[in-house]
């Protein structure tokens, strides 16, 4: 009689803690985390250009919201074109690495990408955060500082990955949540 662990690799010997999984798993998020990096230098490069361009514009009537709106669709514009990238990228490497039979991962031909999961698993990933901010002169060089942060701003739910533990009693279900309802955190400072 096999396990489930065997039955899942084909009757080899490859575990789940084999460095095989984990490297490669590693060196992505460590890309992904340098792209983001970089990715949040160029908006706030982007933004501190454009300066001069929200100055004339509102010198010329653009109320706050409609260049808050315009920053906005911009930003949603980047960050679908990105996801959509992303996926592409997916499918290519999945077919790129399905195709490179040197490599000895058991049930590698079967690996595909899941438009289902991806459907219901993308867009709960989203979250948005929003921070207003507003200063008020009291007298002088002294000032109020009023500051709001809503963290989770539409309650948006994003689903923690199904337990993959073969022994426990919630194999296959989704128990947790990855992010917390919605905070709002209120901030008075004193400037002077």
């Amino acid at each position: 009689m096999n396990t489930l662990l065997e039955a899942y690799n084909g009757g080899g010997t490859m575990t789940l803690t084999d460095s095989k999984f984990y490297m490669p798993v590693l060196a992505a998020a460590f890309v992904l985390l340098i792209a983001a990096a970089n990715l949040a230098n160029l908006l706030l490069s982007r933004m501190t250009s454009r300066s001069r361009e929200s100055a004339i514009r509102t010198a010329l009537g653009a109320s706050r919201a409609r260049q808050f709106c315009q920053v906005l669709t911009e930003s949603l514009l980047l960050a679908a074109c990105g996801g959509a990238l992303g996926v592409v990228f997916a499918a290519w490497t999945i077919q790129l690495l399905a195709g490179a039979s040197t490599l000895d991962i058991p049930r590698l031909a079967e690996v595909r990408l899941d438009f289902g999961v991806l459907a219901f698993d993308g867009p709960s990933q989203f979250v948005t955060d929003m921070q207003i901010s507003k200063r008020f002169r009291v007298w002088k060089q002294a000032g109020v500082r009023v500051r709001a942060d809503i963290l989770n701003l539409f309650n948006t739910v994003n689903f923690y990955v199904v337990d993959d533990d073969i022994n426990s009693s919630t194999f296959g279900r989704i128990t947790d949540t990855t992010t917390n309802p919605r905070v709002v955190q209120l901030q008075v400072k004193m400037d002077f």
